[in-house]
């Protein structure tokens, strides 16, 4: 089990500030997880299988590129919640010579 004071210094390492509920939380979530993990490392490999056997069936599985959204349906609100615009596109800071 997992306990508060390792939460402390994961949060400390990656400089992120929680709250004892946060803490509470993401403690159940990683005991959750590492107990995923232990059970992924019990499965036995057949060693005298290739792996292109162990893998099986795999391929790469793509979708259509298709618009989910109409063209523009949002290009006006984004534009306006920009900070600065000019003649219908977002006006950034320069960052290259």
């Amino acid at each position: 089990m997992i306990d508060l004071k390792e939460i402390d210094k994961l949060s400390a390492l990656s400089r992120i500030d929680m709250s004892l509920e946060e803490k509470k939380e993401i403690q159940k979530d990683l005991e959750d997880i590492l107990g995923y993990v232990s059970e992924i490392q019990s499965v036995v490999v057949n060693s005298k299988q290739s792996p292109e056997d162990q893998v099986g069936m795999l391929r790469n599985v793509m979708r259509a590129d298709v618009h989910t959204n109409k063209e523009g349906e949002y290009t006006e609100k984004m534009i306006k919640s920009a900070p600065n615009s000019k003649n219908g596109y977002i006006k950034v800071k320069k960052i290259l010579e």
